[in-house]
């Protein structure tokens, strides 16, 4: 139970007022549509309060579904600002509280909790979140979930190796790549320094010989001497 200040009660009365209530405090109740449901609160009352019964639906203000003024020498007493409704019955003691849904529908989902208002300071009790669906469409929903798990499982996986493989090999084969490249320009080079040697060596046998000057020549001259 948590107590709010005065300026809390004003804004509740203004009907601005959100509760938030963690999951540790809030029961869980399934019901199929045409169930009457029982909300239970456990309560010390030793003074005169009004105890007030609220519905919050998703994205809405919380709605009064009922209240009664509980007073110490005689029976509670209907509240003249909340008034009554069709399928909803509330009763109120020194110890409890209690809300009865008869025949609850879908509409009935939604978070139920009560407030004990005494002078300037309000009590909030634990809540309980009501959920009205077909069980047989629960359980269905239930199976269909428990058969997607495989092929969502497997689907991850494939899309995990998928993100993991495809760079790893992306990579190799650009080391690949340049591995090959760099084993091409090697034999390339190779290639034009056996291609040098080979042109050197080919100048070095067809180069023009010098005649050495000191060669005789295989010739033979003849020539005539006149003498008078």
């Amino acid at each position: 139970m948590v107590q709010i200040s005065f300026l809390t009660l004003l804004i509740y009365r203004a009907g601005l007022l959100l509760v938030v209530v963690s999951d540790q405090n809030t029961l869980r109740l399934e019901a199929e549509p045409g169930d009457n449901v029982t909300i239970w609160y456990q309560h010390s009352l030793t003074d005169p309060a009004y105890i007030t019964w609220f519905r919050h639906q998703n994205l809405s203000l919380p709605d009064r579904l009922a209240c009664q003024h509980y007073k110490l020498y005689s029976s509670p007493s209907l509240c003249h600002f909340v008034p009554q409704r069709n399928r909803i019955m509330m009763s109120v003691n020194s110890e409890s509280t209690s809300l009865i849904i008869t025949g609850v529908n879908y509409s009935d989902s939604g978070l139920y909790y009560c407030i004990i208002q005494r002078g300037n300071i309000i009590n909030f009790s634990n809540a309980t979140y009501v959920l009205v669906t077909d069980r047989n469409e629960t359980l269905f929903k239930s199976s269909n979930n428990n058969i997607r798990d495989v092929p969502v499982f497997f689907i991850l996986s494939v899309m995990f190796g998928a993100v993991i493989g495809i760079p790893t090999s992306v990579l190799l084969i650009i080391l690949g790549c340049r591995k090959q490249h760099r084993d091409d320009n090697g034999s390339k080079v190779k290639e034009v320094e056996q291609d040098g040697d080979m042109v050197n060596y080919t100048a070095l046998q067809f180069s023009k010989k010098k005649r050495p000057r000191n060669s005789e020549y295989s010739h033979i001259v003849y020539s005539s001497v006149k003498c008078y």
